[in-house]
């Protein structure tokens, strides 16, 4: 969900985002249609105090995703069942300052499973881009 509302902040205030990074997100794509695996039901059983419009948040930026055009540091792991590989192709199709890397291994959990390597990716893209600007 963080994904979604940092690509809807950087679409709705641009101003205010400077760099931005989708890592084991949707970015507000549908995920369904891309092969992604439905995660709410077993998120819900485990977590049943979670707040109801996690879960039943729907929200699609589809339509509107190519308006980031803050540089965008796309993260996904190959092995991601919920935010497999093809969103983050989707997302470099229509992010015009888009960079896509990804994990091998790399399930959903990247940021906890590998957090070396995912945070000196972070680091890299947010010095200035492009280099020499700043």
């Amino acid at each position: 969900m963080g994904g979604v509302l940092a690509a809807r902040l950087a679409i709705e205030e641009p101003a205010r985002v400077a760099t931005l990074c989708l890592c084991a997100t949707s970015g507000g794509v549908d995920v369904a249609t891309l092969g992604g695996k439905d995660w709410r039901p077993a998120y819900k059983a485990e977590l049943p105090d979670v707040p109801d419009w996690f879960v039943t948040d729907r929200t699609d930026l589809t339509d509107r995703v190519s308006r980031i055009t803050t540089p965008t540091l796309i993260l996904v792991g190959d092995a991601d069942p919920i935010c497999p590989k093809a969103v983050g192709d989707l997302l470099l199709r229509h992010l015009p300052h888009a960079r896509l890397r990804v994990l091998a291994g790399g399930n959903h959990d990247l940021a906890q499973a590998l957090p070396d390597v995912v945070a000196a990716m972070i680091r890299e893209h947010i010095r200035p881009w492009p280099p020499g600007r700043g």
